[in-house]
């Protein structure tokens, strides 16, 4: 099992099983700094991962974990939505609604690590 810390507040992590998620396992512990987008989402900086073309989607929910390969960014989806580009499904975090709300205005860091 992954869990998701940020400001000290530990969440699991629900990985998928797709190539992406499995390159993002080999990558493990990861320190990211992450800033809000359009206060529907948070996103940091990672280095490249494996593009698995056949996990992807355009559809974002509240709480999925996603890989962005045009900014080579992890994700996490703060609000409900459409994106604009063709994202890897990760995984899901098991986090609140309000939570997430209140991170989509916040930059910091978080850490994804195996538990």
């Amino acid at each position: 099992m992954q869990k998701l810390i940020i400001e000290s507040n530990s969440y699991q992590i629900n990985l998928y099983h797709n190539q992406t998620a499995l390159s993002l396992l080999k990558k493990l512990p990861l320190q990211i700094n992450y800033q809000p987008f359009s206060n529907i989402e948070i996103y940091g900086q990672i280095s490249s991962l494996n593009y698995d073309e056949t996990a992807t989607s355009r559809s974002a929910i509240a709480g999925q974990l996603k890989y962005c390969l045009e900014y080579n960014s992890l994700v996490l989806v703060c609000q409900n939505h459409q994106d604009i580009f063709d994202e890897v499904d990760l995984g899901t975090v098991e986090i609140s609604l309000n939570e997430l709300q209140h991170l989509a205005h916040t930059s910091g860091s978080f850490e994804i690590k195996n538990d």
